[in-house]
């Protein structure tokens, strides 16, 4: 591959990156929740010092400590780039927060349209990081990963509970002395309704 197509790859990935940074911040800022990836560094945020961008930084690390920890000698050395794609999509999480610091909805309706702008913001991203082929995400290869040690039909069943129960945990834990966390409410109403 000459330098010029290398170059398109980055760039394209790049972009893809910093626009799904926005589309995370919009959907956060929506206040209707936030996208599974976030979740937990979202609610981390809420309780303790670090940034939205700081706690996804450090989610990236011990998802690629622990990708270093399964494959041991297997450990591709390109899986390594997802250390500067993670500090590149953390630094651009906390930049496009702080520019929508503007944006605080209260209504339903323009909570709705901030959701689904940010879900079209994202997906767009995630399309330009799937076009550039380049690099994925932590979270991505964690994905790329199980079906590689687990059949494929197993891999829903252990992602699924991961996102709304670590945040769930974790936020019962940051806001039990603030308040009563709205995500238990749903939470208990969705348990309630599956008896």
């Amino acid at each position: 591959m000459n330098h010029k197509k290398l170059f398109k790859r980055y760039f394209i990935f790049s972009v893809g990156v910093i626009i799904n940074s926005f589309g995370i911040s919009f959907i956060t800022k929506a206040n209707l929740g936030t996208s599974p990836i976030s979740s937990l560094p979202y609610t981390l945020s809420l309780g303790f010092a670090p940034s939205l961008g700081t706690f996804t930084l450090y989610m990236s690390i011990v998802l690629i400590i622990l990708q270093i920890i399964l494959l041991r000698k297997n450990f591709p050395k390109c899986y390594f780039l997802q250390i500067p794609v993670s500090i590149l999509f953390s630094v651009f999480i906390d930049l496009s927060m702080s520019f929508l610091t503007f944006m605080n909805p209260i209504a339903f309706v323009p909570r709705l349209a901030a959701l689904l702008l940010g879900c079209l913001i994202l997906g767009f991203g995630v399309y330009l990081e799937m076009v550039a082929a380049f690099a994925l995400s932590p979270v991505f290869w964690k994905s790329r990963l199980l079906r590689k040690l687990i059949r494929y039909s197993k891999i829903s069943l252990l992602q699924i509970p991961e996102k709304p129960l670590l945040p769930l945990v974790v936020n019962t834990e940051v806001t039990a002395e603030k308040s009563e966390s709205p995500y238990l409410k749903d939470w208990d109403s969705l348990i309630m309704t599956k008896k």
